[in-house]
């Protein structure tokens, strides 16, 4: 801050012009200057290239998204538009939300509830890590005749948008094995929490392969992620009506009818 030094009524005339020059001096060498005839509206104002205290609005605004970037000493500083770097992964299971039945003698329990194309059971899921997304598979047992195809659809977690949903062979005979689906398109998938939805195409006998959970009741580790007295809230799995073989665009997981061994065990390539 200037010194700036006080005329009074005792000093002399005589020293007045000193007195006045030597405060305007004190001013000048602490004011910065902008060697800009106009300054850029919202522009970054910074220290000029040569002269001290002088400053200049020369950095560009830039765009919506970027960031002001250090670009080192003698360059001025530039906004740039940063790339985020997520992790991806070539292939994975994702895993159930809902906690696994420790006392199962497997971590896989058959999907009993899709006995008509009415129906479709679904369940939370989690996706740790990108992945670009080609074709879908699971596991299909205890089946005694052959049925229709089934349709995978995955949704985001608040429901109101599809991921993808694509449709199995319709001529699946009957016996076990691995059902592979093949993806309309390679997505991206970024790492997040999902709903897994499955149902046939017709009535018939399936029983893919879920998570086995925990028992329904409010006494239990179940009851606590699918407790519906929780007026709103989102059931982590069990099954919802829907149209004949026609999984809707959009769900609301609040009224998912709670029923455990409901998410499908399904891997992602």
């Amino acid at each position: 801050m200037s010194n700036l030094t006080s005329i009074i009524s005792s000093d002399l005339v005589s020293a007045a012009p000193s007195v006045l020059t030597g405060n305007f001096q004190n001013i000048n060498q602490d004011k910065l200057e902008s060697n800009q005839s106009s300054v850029l509206a919202y522009g970054v104002i910074t220290g000029a290239a040569t002269g001290a205290n002088t400053v200049t609005s020369s950095v560009l605004v830039g765009s919506s998204g970027q960031v002001l970037t250090s670009r080192g000493a003698g360059v001025f500083p530039s906004f740039q538009t940063v790339t985020q770097v997520v992790p991806s992964v070539l292939t994975y299971i994702p895993y159930s939300q809902n906690f696994i039945d420790p006392g199962g003698t497997s971590p896989g329990a058959a999907i009993t509830s899709l006995t008509s194309p009415s129906v479709m059971a679904i369940g939370k899921v989690i996706f740790p890590f990108q992945i670009q997304a080609s074709v879908i598979s699971f596991f299909i047992g205890n089946t005694t005749s052959s049925v229709a195809g089934f349709d995978l659809t995955l949704y985001a977690e608040n429901g109101q948008s599809q991921v993808f949903s694509t449709t199995t062979s319709s001529n699946m005979g009957s016996g076990d094995g691995i059902v592979v689906a093949a993806l309309s398109s390679v997505l991206a998938i970024n790492p997040g929490i999902y709903y897994i939805g499955i149902n046939t195409n017709a009535a018939g006998s399936a029983q893919p392969i879920a998570f086995q959970t925990e028992a329904t009741g409010a006494n239990t580790w179940n009851g606590l992620l699918n407790n519906p007295s929780i007026v709103g809230s989102a059931v982590v799995e069990g099954t919802l009506p829907i149209g004949a073989g026609t999984p809707p665009s959009t769900i609301t997981p609040s009224v998912i009818t709670l029923a455990e061994d409901s998410t499908l065990i399904f891997r992602i390539n």
